[in-house]
């Protein structure tokens, strides 16, 4: 991700108790994410900093939506999002992550970007299929989708009727495999 003074936070500058951002997160903020999976949205983060003796506590608040694809029509669908997460960062000798909520600063950098966490807390909370509700998908893709289903089944159940038909539909290759097995039942 691209870095973006916009999102970027200075931990010594956090002199109250309790600091509270603001951030609009657009088009033009997921076009920072290389190889996104979200390339539109619109969506407000609220990030609440709670600076504690040996670390600061950082609760997100996200609320919004994100365009992402129908599964079923591959028409673009607005996702809903509403998201709380938190994150607690603490200083350390260098930059690391020790876990999935707690981020250790270095005391040299004393920043920390938080626009990839937002993102990650946004593409956790998409569902893993996504379709329109009933009625709202591409109709064309719809019939076509029918039509390929209406297809599939017929297929389908003209091979299990060939099965089913006898001698004269079974595959002749099958012919001697049949004919070892009724000489075993025989005995």
């Amino acid at each position: 991700m691209e870095s973006n003074d916009k999102y970027t936070v200075k931990l010594s500058d956090l002199s109250k108790d309790t600091t509270r951002y603001e951030f609009h997160l657009d088009n033009e903020f997921f076009s920072m994410v290389k190889d996104a999976t979200i390339e539109k949205g619109d969506l407000l983060a609220v990030v609440t900093i709670k600076k504690g003796p040996e670390s600061f506590r950082f609760d997100f608040s996200i609320k919004g939506k994100v365009v992402v694809t129908c599964d079923r029509c591959l028409d673009d669908m607005n996702q809903a999002i509403s998201t709380e997460d938190y994150l607690t960062v603490k200083y350390g000798t260098e930059n690391q992550e020790e876990s999935d909520t707690v981020v250790v600063v270095s005391t040299k950098d004393d920043t920390i970007d938080l626009a990839w966490y937002m993102y990650e807390f946004i593409a956790l909370n998409i569902p893993m299929r996504h379709v329109h509700p009933e009625g709202q998908c591409n109709q064309e893709m719809e019939s076509r989708l029918a039509a390929m289903t209406t297809t599939t089944v017929r297929e389908d159940n003209d091979s299990e009727s060939e099965q089913e038909g006898g001698e004269d539909a079974m595959d002749p290759r099958w012919e001697i495999l049949r004919k070892l097995k009724n000489d075993d039942n025989k005995e």
